[in-house]
């Protein structure tokens, strides 16, 4: 009987624990702020939203710097997750975790992605560029001015019957007739050694004989020497402008620009010719 009596208490001491225990989680409620002010908060448990402006791996999870959504600010945080997390540069997100580093880094228990891509419209982007360079962006507006861009290395050929695929080491923007074309040929295009572009004006420099084009099948996995037209190059996606009012951005796309509804991509900053640009699926 006093047995029983002693594993009833037990009981009752364990289940009031766990009790205590839960209450006690719920009273663990995150302090609401800002990412500005983080630094005030050394120790504590917080929760604030940012946008990702970059993300690292380390051993044992993710690491993600993210900066404050306030377009005038210069504020960051490094946020180190023991978790890994699928996740992209202009995600909006929400950090819950405690503080560390007088508010430079943050150790965090979650982090919810409220929107994967930011947002946002042409003129915001061009009034603040700098702030979305490398940033995974949103955006509506009209395309103007589409172009297929070509790849000058990769070439179609003929002899004015049949066709033949060529790819070259470097682009090419020479002669484009009566041209000797000296490669390997794989069954599916013939890739040319690299000097010069594996292009040549005569036969002289060339240690064998030319085929036709006839006789390509014949050649498979061997060295050949043919010589061609240039018939045009291969294309690899579009060039085009978004254009909302007064405000226009390049961009570029694999996918035809008229048959998006948004565009969705990385904004980006050709530091060789000085402009801001969208990568479409980037």
């Amino acid at each position: 009987m006093r047995e029983s009596k002693e594993i009833f208490v037990i009981i009752l001491v364990v289940i009031s624990s766990s009790l205590g225990l839960v209450a006690y989680s719920w009273s663990l409620k995150p302090i609401r702020c800002s990412l500005e002010d983080l630094k005030n908060y050394e120790g504590k448990y917080v929760m604030f939203n940012g946008i990702v402006a970059d993300i690292f791996n380390y051993t044992g999870g993710t690491g993600i710097e993210v900066k404050s959504t306030n377009k005038n600010s210069s504020s960051r945080v490094t946020v180190f997750c023991d978790f890994y997390i699928a996740i992209v540069p202009g995600s909006l997100v929400e950090v819950s975790g405690i503080v560390s580093d007088y508010g430079e880094t943050v150790n965090a228990y979650s982090v919810k992605i409220l929107k994967k891509y930011y947002e946002t419209t042409l003129e915001e982007v061009l009034r603040s560029p700098e702030y979305f360079v490398g940033l995974h962006i949103k955006l509506s507006g009209n395309v103007s001015d589409i172009r297929f861009m070509q790849n000058k290395s990769r070439l179609i050929i003929t002899d004015g019957v049949r066709e033949a695929r060529v790819f070259l080491s470097a682009p090419y923007y020479g002669e484009y007739t009566n041209l000797h074309f000296y490669g390997f040929y794989d069954g599916e295009k013939i890739m040319c050694y690299p000097e010069p572009y594996g292009i040549y004006l005569n036969s002289s420099e060339i240690p064998i004989k030319n085929i036709s084009f006839e006789d390509l099948d014949e050649h498979v996995g061997k060295e050949v020497h043919i010589v061609g037209d240039i018939l045009s190059y291969e294309t690899y996606g579009y060039s085009f402008y978004l254009c909302d009012g007064e405000y226009r951005l390049r961009c570029y796309s694999q996918q035809n620009p008229e048959k998006l509804e948004v565009f969705e991509g990385k904004f980006l900053y050709d530091y060789n010719d000085g402009y801001y640009y969208l990568k479409i699926g980037g």
